[in-house]
């Protein structure tokens, strides 16, 4: 498979001959020609491969791979240990670990998305016997009024970790009595965690090499 430094260096011997049959010395025939084999060659590479245009993975071609309510559907499969992923529990047990939070069954855990109460809804829960996770997620979205405060009182009584998933690792604003409560966590963050558990799997699920992928060039701050 040709490498994509292998593509990079044709493209520049590809702007170099432009450069070249652009001089006014240059006759018409001969740049004609010139055209002709470069338009040859982009065709060649296209049919090949090589050559590419669009969303770099089928989430972002689709345009849904900056939708918070499918990222936080697509995380909570991952975290889910028995889900068809075929990565287990080592994505939990990998946030759980970033989290200082014990592993041991980690295998057990539930993980519910979504959940309710009152008026205030938690978008991934995670529990098993020795702690309960609440993660919050945000994309573009701003926070609700008093959300986080909200969702710390809402669960109170099971005192999770509070999580809270951004682009670029900050505490919420809206924790005021719970700021201190407070976890941050950024895409990329899970991006590593993900491909740790996809590098040591022996047969991966196509969709969370995809789900990975997506994280790794729109997860960022700066993507």
């Amino acid at each position: 498979m040709t490498s994509q430094t292998d593509h990079d260096l044709r493209m520049e011997e590809m702007v170099r001959s432009w450069r070249a049959i652009s001089g006014p010395e240059v006759d018409i025939p001969q740049w004609t020609d010139s055209l002709r084999q470069m338009q040859q060659e982009v065709r060649a590479l296209k049919a090949q491969g090589r050559w590419r245009t669009g969303g770099r993975t089928l989430l972002n071609a689709l345009m849904v791979h900056h939708d918070e309510v499918i990222l936080c559907r697509g995380l909570a499969w991952l975290l889910t240990p028995d889900g068809w992923h075929g990565l287990g529990s080592s994505v939990l047990a990998g946030l759980l670990d970033a989290l200082d939070l014990p592993t041991g069954g980690a295998g057990e855990a539930q993980v519910v998305i979504e959940e309710q109460r009152e008026e205030t809804r938690a978008d991934i829960i995670i529990r098993y016997q020795e702690a309960t996770v609440l993660i919050e997620a945000k994309v573009w979205a701003g926070e609700q009024y008093e959300q986080a405060d909200r969702l710390a009182r809402r669960w109170e009584d099971e005192d999770p970790t509070l999580v809270f998933l951004t682009r670029d690792r900050r505490l919420p604003i809206t924790a005021v009595e719970s700021r201190d409560s407070w976890r941050a966590v950024s895409w990329q963050d899970l991006t590593i965690i993900i491909r740790r558990a996809i590098d040591h799997c022996p047969d991966p699920s196509p969709g969370a090499i995809e789900y990975s992928q997506t994280l790794e060039h729109y997860g960022g701050a700066h993507g």
